[in-house]
């Protein structure tokens, strides 16, 4: 064996030494809010869901850089819903990712989502001859007892893109927030 080789196999090898198992990347996560009618009532109509999927991008000790795979809105009308969607929008962060520090990161849990960065864009309508949706939406976990099992204190607009009038919009509303494995 050349010396050149027996380099080339040494530093193979000390990079999968050197790379912990605890590196590896969690499953993806979708993250759900759900703005209801009253945003005191769990009991009230939903009026609008955000649904946003997370994909690990990065893991550093226990913090996990998330980029987000898909933000999508669902307003259910009746028997049908309406829906938007916008893939791999951009994040209003330094490096374009939401880092979350998780207790343990191959197995996240919705606490450690509740404080979101600033999701900003425009999603589009899924249905030809319905407007685009644009967005703004950010989140902090609630102190003390929400009305929801999970509750998240969001700043959040709505708006046609047409006209860029709201179609809902909150300050520091209480929305019922979930966790789902379900990623399509």
């Amino acid at each position: 064996m050349s010396i050149r080789s027996f380099l080339q196999l040494s530093c193979v090898l000390v990079v999968f030494w050197a790379v912990p198992a605890s590196a590896q990347l969690p499953a993806d996560q979708v993250i759900q809010w759900r703005f209801r009618q009253d945003p005191n009532d769990p009991n009230s109509a939903v009026e609008f869901h955000a649904v946003v999927t997370l994909t690990a991008w990065e893991v550093d000790a226990n913090a996990v850089g998330w980029s987000v795979a898909k933000v999508e809105f669902l307003k259910p009308e009746g028997s049908e819903t309406k829906s938007w969607i916008e893939e791999n929008p951009p994040l209003d962060t330094p490096d374009g990712l939401w880092w979350v520090t998780h207790e343990d990161p191959t197995t996240p849990e919705l606490t450690e989502f509740l404080d979101t960065p600033l999701l900003k864009g425009r999603a589009f309508a899924e249905e030809p001859g319905d407007v685009d949706l644009l967005y703004e939406l950010s989140s902090e976990s609630v102190v003390g007892e929400g009305p929801f099992e999970q509750t998240s204190d969001v700043d959040y607009v709505l708006a046609a893109a047409d006209t860029e009038e709201p179609v809902k919009q909150g300050d520091d509303e209480m929305v019922d927030t979930q966790q789902s494995e379900d990623v399509d």
